[in-house]
């Protein structure tokens, strides 16, 4: 048995972390409400988004999964997209944004909605497009995309992530309401 000076550091670790926000709570609460189940493409969130919302109970019953594409190889052997198209936007664009999402959604079948998110959040981004992110919306049904682009206001890697994750979840949760 190891000293309890582990877990007291643990302990600490775990009682920093944020309990959902509320429109994570709400983006559970409208999926539950349409019957929709919700798949995600991220790259720079990491996986974040999903984070953010799975800390809701009942997230099991609308949320699919997420697939954590960063690198190139990834978005193409997982997801279908083109190296060329990767090539020609650049893998932090509108346009492979909205690849990545049709091709997590018509990996998961049983989805009926998917969002994706791609961004440059530093370091090392090109000055114009540091801390830009790009999200996208495709409902199965009715198979068009919404488009959304914001600028980040956080500094440092991850407040960004956590602030694109938060940016992209009340998105949705806006497509959802409207």
């Amino acid at each position: 048995m190891g000293s309890s000076a582990g877990y007291s550091a643990l302990d600490r670790d775990w009682n920093q972390i944020e309990e959902p926000t509320p429109d994570a709570k709400a983006l559970v609460a409208a999926l539950k409400k349409r019957n929709a189940i919700l798949v995600m493409a991220e790259s720079c969130t990491a996986g974040m988004v999903a984070a953010r919302i799975a800390g809701v109970p009942g997230t099991s019953n609308v949320l699919a999964g997420s697939s954590v594409v960063y690198q190139v190889p990834t978005k193409s052997m997982w997801l279908g997209v083109p190296k060329a198209s990767i090539d020609q936007f650049k893998a932090e664009s509108p346009e492979i944004t909205e690849a990545i999402t049709r091709g997590v959604l018509e990996r998961t079948p049983h989805a009926t909605m998917a969002v994706g998110i791609t961004g440059h959040l530093g370091p090392g981004a090109p000055k114009s497009k540091d801390g830009v992110v790009y999200g996208v919306i495709v409902n199965r049904t009715l198979e068009q995309a919404t488009h959304r682009q914001h600028s980040l206001s956080s500094t440092g890697r991850v407040a960004r992530q956590v602030e694109a994750a938060d940016w992209l979840i009340a998105r949705v949760l806006e497509a959802l309401r409207s």
